[in-house]
């Protein structure tokens, strides 16, 4: 009898196989290869909804093609070479001829179909952290999904139900494989911006606009003091200060850019109103 891994073993054969005979059925897109590490201008969308696209430290963003309606894009995993500083060279695994790789930008809504290619020594997968997606899609190999062996390619596809800023990496030898620098950004633009702000406004603010900036550290140092002595009720009064100085659900997708947005737009109130009574 089958147990439940095997049982899942076993389906993620068969979707894995499906993934390799679909991606030999139709061509391939491009898969562009950066060999600077020098930061890239931002990629503007093609048609479409419009969007605010992302500058990556030192790096840049996937270009994707449309095919009836789903953006495709192409993932290449491979050994890098990157010049660390003058005579200092690090071989690396990565994307696309970077590592971490190219930041991976689309809109909530959308359906993407992302091809990998696996060009490593070894077998890999790709883990979309943090987002909301069908079981077979979610790159943990060997449950989920065969590992992509060495010189083949493997399909993704999905819709992005969520926005928010996440990541990818491997779930296949991961401690190696994101050690030799396999990552890279996704970001999943929200259709409206306006929504988002209202959403987040008052959780940003507490978490930004406090009377006492070092509030939620002086809690968490009292917290870890108590604790440490043995004073219970004492923890648990400063580990509950904390939480509600920083009162964000940990299962939000709560980004910096959020709070970036929130907290300029504040700053422009302010200083309109400045001016105004002046």
């Amino acid at each position: 009898m089958l147990s439940r891994r095997q049982m899942l073993g076993a389906s993620a054969l068969l979707v894995g196989s499906a993934a390799w005979t679909k991606t030999s059925a139709q061509g391939l897109p491009d898969a562009p290869i950066m060999e600077s590490p020098d930061m890239q201008p931002p990629l503007f969308p093609k048609g479409g909804p419009d969007y605010q696209p992302v500058v990556t430290l030192n790096g840049w963003t996937l270009p994707h093609r449309i095919n009836n309606g789903v953006k495709e894009f192409h993932l290449v995993a491979e050994p890098v070479e990157r010049e660390m500083a003058p005579g200092m060279t690090g071989y690396l695994w990565g994307y696309n001829g970077q590592s971490p790789g190219p930041t991976i930008e689309a809109l909530e809504g959308d359906r993407v179909r992302i091809f990998v290619t696996n060009k490593l020594p070894e077998h890999t997968t790709i883990h979309w952290h943090g987002m909301i997606l069908p079981s077979g899609m979610d790159g943990v190999g060997g449950l989920t999904q065969p590992q992509i062996p060495p010189g083949k390619t493997s399909v993704y596809e999905f819709d992005l139900v969520k926005s928010g800023t996440f990541m990818y990496h491997p779930h296949s030898d991961e401690m190696v494989q994101m050690a030799m620098g396999m990552m890279g950004f996704f970001v999943i633009h929200p259709k409206d911006r306006r929504k988002i702000r209202l959403r987040w406004q008052s959780d940003a603010r507490r978490l930004v606009h406090r009377d006492e900036p070092g509030a939620y550290y002086e809690a968490q140092r009292l917290a870890a003091r108590a604790r440490a002595s043995g004073q219970a009720g004492e923890f648990v009064h400063w580990a509950k200060v904390a939480a509600e100085i920083a009162r964000i659900s940990p299962r939000s997708h709560m980004d910096i850019a959020v709070v970036q947005a929130i907290v300029d737009d504040e700053t422009r109130r302010g200083e309109a109103s400045r001016s105004h009574n002046d």
